[in-house]
């Protein structure tokens, strides 16, 4: 891997926000309002949600809108599918820093067809699966860690 492609992968990480997962540290994180819960798969300091959408169960359930808030300040907005708080189906994520991902999704992770935008500009379209995107010699990696795909060339 050369020093650009692996600068290419920390800026995709870095930017991408709440899209960069450590299952270790993944958690339920629950609307204060209608006591929703919903997946959070990097949970930072002082983070809420907000969820207007079915609650079933205590879960979020079918269509609708996630958005994410640090500190009181919006990071990211989901409109998405979601299938016991989890994204299940299609959703469209952006993130304030830049960049978005729009895709099909099973578990959480990304899963057929799908396109990530980073902050910095780079585009990764096509099939992903579990979370990996390979084209190539072009990889990435969304709401999984970087040692769960082969990131290497």
């Amino acid at each position: 891997m050369t020093i650009r492609s692996a600068l290419a992968v920390i800026l995709l990480v870095a930017f991408a926000g709440a899209a960069y997962a450590q299952s270790a540290g993944s958690k339920w994180i629950a609307d204060q309002h209608s006591g929703c819960q919903m997946w959070d798969p990097t949970p930072l300091t002082d983070e809420t949600i907000t969820w207007s959408g079915r609650c079933t169960g205590g879960y979020g359930e079918g269509r609708g809108t996630l958005s994410w808030y640090s500190r009181g300040v919006l990071i990211e907005t989901d409109v998405a599918d979601f299938a016991h708080g989890k994204l299940n189906g299609h959703g469209s994520l952006r993130f304030t820093r830049g960049g978005d991902f729009d895709g099909q999704f099973r578990n959480q992770k990304p899963n057929g067809p799908g396109t990530l935008h980073t902050a910095d500009g780079r585009t990764y379209s096509g099939k992903w699966t579990e979370g990996c995107f390979r084209d190539g010699k072009r990889r990435a990696n969304f709401n999984v860690a970087p040692q769960d795909c082969d990131l290497s060339s």
